[in-house]
């Protein structure tokens, strides 16, 4: 009579689950990756979106509508990192359907008031700094120059504002250093 007993035996078991953990460590950080170039593209998609609708508003109005963080930063209320799309792209008029566009990278590192796109427009900036008695000249001789009327864009994946000094770029890794820029000039965000 022949006993053969039908299975796996343990080392065939331990192959097969060397071997799925081998594959896992491959899927997962790709995984995270995907997740945060699909991130990108959808700040590039929002900052598109209230371009166009910046760019329809300065159509009817022939200018841009002003940086709501100006105004509050002279009443001390506010860093210059925080202006949002002012109100005047969604009313009267809706140039877009909400000034709220959450920036994805921002929700849950501050509080609801500050984790939306930053936009500013740097004509208005450049034309109204000194007005309010700064001698600074970054926002006249900067801005306007380096990326016409209008900026905006997102924190990037590390979630960290850097106002400019660092433009997010996937070539140093998907989570690299800087900000996500769409200016007038330059759409992708790379500043000279």
């Amino acid at each position: 009579m022949n006993l053969q007993r039908k299975g796996f035996t343990l080392i065939e078991l331990l192959i097969v689950v060397a071997i799925i953990a081998i594959l896992a460590a491959i899927a997962i950080p790709n995984f995270l990756e995907a997740q945060v170039r699909s991130k990108v593209s959808r700040v590039k998609a929002d900052t598109r979106t209230v371009a166009t609708g910046v760019e329809a508003y300065n159509v009817d109005h022939t200018k841009y509508p002003p940086s709501p963080v100006v105004v509050q930063q002279w009443a001390d209320t506010r860093n210059s990192a925080y202006s949002f799309i002012p109100n005047h792209v969604t009313t009267p008029i809706a140039y877009i359907s909400s000034k709220d566009i959450k920036d994805i990278f921002a929700m849950r590192t501050f509080d609801d008031e500050h984790d939306r796109i930053f936009w500013q427009n740097c004509i208005w900036l450049h034309e109204n700094y000194n007005a309010g008695g700064w001698d600074d000249p970054l926002f006249s001789n900067l801005y306007y120059p380096a990326y016409g009327a209008w900026k905006m864009g997102s924190l990037g994946p590390t979630a960290d504002y850097d106002g400019g000094q660092n433009i997010y770029d996937p070539t140093n890794g998907t989570v690299s250093r800087g900000d996500i820029y769409r200016t007038q000039k330059r759409v992708e965000g790379y500043v000279d």
